[in-house]
């Protein structure tokens, strides 16, 4: 095709991302048409393989990468329009069911927030793994979604299969059951195994030729998700069974410092924190920070007044614990050093060198500048992530709030914080009595007998 020529300039757009270059014409010469690198590559893809159609197909390999910088740039900018009043209200009115919700069912106890937990980690694994599956794709492997799920029951046992045998040996629960449950408890790591091979040779049968490339990335999607989702947030579970205290202190925090971010932020925000999310300042970081950290002193001390809160849980009854307090939640007299404790007497503030805190009181400062400093990039991260695929929510399971991965974004990285930190600082060196359970139950009839006939014998004397 001949372009005569229509502007001094040799060159011009003749559509988005598509530069063609026009030489000088003439009636002798026909007109030489000059591609550029991307619409050359278009035509070149044609010749590719299998895979290859089937990734141009699905648009992976002709982004125009301008192009989305233009999209990101435009989302960034705040944009003037009319307040949504019928979102608001929607969004008010789910927020204060999820309230109500939540307090209800941390009302019912230990056993019926870890069935939440578990809940909450099936939908959020479900809108990540959605994330990636291309429809038009999948109605050619029929099937192959049950992939997914196979994966997700095999973490789902893993790493809960340790903590239902525990429950259910404390309980003295175990001859109860049923012989087949009883036989998957206690072979815990064997079955574990076997579902890994199962899922191998699932997964090799139905590779399909022409979608090798698309089947693999799947199998490292869910597999990322994984452990991302579930591997992390049961972490959370853990927390619980060591004490409600250990669940919604950190939760508490996150929402804390997300509230008093805000109201900084929208009072005195000038500073643009993160290109990823134009609404946070650090003036509202900063602010929040100072007021999570004060809050979270006050929050750990209204938490050790009921010892529903503090006491562990590790079964499954619908009982309300009892417990003896450990000395993490025990106030003690901590005196302030004595050059700080100098410059108060000149001050005429003597009854400020001793403070009465329990321990807890001081770790929740930490919990409180993780959830101000770290944590909120869980969001970030989460906010990139939406980006990249050109997404405002994870999902739609929370009317004007979007998934539950939306909500659960910083909490997971949180839960997984206070995880470590009590097994580093708060019980270190320390082998919980779940741990010697578990070796216990694992021995045989006649080992698991001398260890009840030497319990017993140093009971006696």
């Amino acid at each position: 095709m001949l372009y005569p020529t229509l502007h001094k300039s040799p060159s011009f757009l003749l559509s988005k991302g598509t530069l063609v270059k026009l030489t000088k014409f003439s009636p002798k010469k026909k007109t030489t048409v000059i591609m550029d690198s991307k619409l050359r590559r278009r035509k070149m893809s044609t010749k590719g393989n299998a895979d290859d159609k089937l990734d141009d197909a699905s648009g992976e390999d002709s982004i125009d990468e301008e192009s989305d910088r233009e999209k990101e740039t435009e989302a960034t900018q705040p944009k003037s329009k009319s307040f949504d009043w019928k979102r608001f209200v929607v969004r008010f009115i789910s927020t204060w069911a999820m309230i109500f919700s939540f307090i209800g069912i941390i009302y019912l106890g230990h056993t019926c927030t870890a069935i939440l937990i578990g809940v909450l980690q099936v939908f959020a694994f479900r809108e990540i793994a959605c994330l990636g599956a291309k429809p038009r794709i999948d109605i050619k492997l029929p099937n192959f979604y049950l992939l997914h799920w196979l994966i997700l029951i095999g973490c789902l046992f893993y790493l809960y299969g340790q903590w239902l045998l525990t429950a259910l040996a404390e309980e003295d629960s175990m001859q109860s059951i049923a012989p087949f449950i009883r036989f998957l408890l206690r072979s815990h790591t064997f079955v574990c195994f076997c579902l890994l091979c199962i899922g191998v040779v699932m997964f090799v049968i139905a590779l399909k030729p022409g979608f090798y490339r698309y089947q693999f990335k799947q199998l490292a999607w869910c597999l990322v998700t994984a452990f991302a989702i579930i591997a992390l947030s049961s972490l959370t579970l853990w927390n619980l069974s060591d004490g409600m205290i250990w669940f919604l202190l950190p939760g508490f925090l996150i929402i804390t410092n997300d509230i008093f971010a805000y109201m900084v932020g929208a009072t005195i925000g000038q500073t643009r924190l993160i290109e990823l999310s134009p609404n946070k300042t650090w003036e509202g970081a900063v602010g929040g920070g100072i007021c999570t950290i004060i809050m979270s002193a006050f929050l750990a001390r209204s938490f050790i007044q009921h010892e529903f809160f503090f006491c562990p849980k590790h079964g499954l009854s619908w009982d309300i614990p009892h417990c003896r307090p450990d000395p993490v939640f025990v106030p003690v007299d901590y005196t302030l050093p004595p050059h700080i404790a100098n410059v108060l007497v000149h001050l005429n503030l003597e009854s400020w060198q001793t403070w009465k805190l329990a321990p807890i009181q001081i770790h929740a400062v930490f919990f409180a500048m993780f959830a101000s400093i770290i944590a909120p990039f869980g969001g970030f991260f989460a906010s990139g992530f939406k980006r990249a695929f050109k997404i405002k929510d994870f999902g739609d399971s929370i009317p004007g709030h979007g998934g539950i991965t939306d909500r659960m974004d910083c909490q997971i990285l949180m839960s997984a914080f206070v995880y470590y930190y009590r097994k580093a600082f708060v019980h270190p060196h320390s082998r919980s009595v779940d741990q010697i359970l578990q070796e216990i139950l694992i021995l045989n009839g006649d080992d698991q007998k001398k260890v009840f006939d030497y319990l017993a014998s140093l009971l006696s004397s």
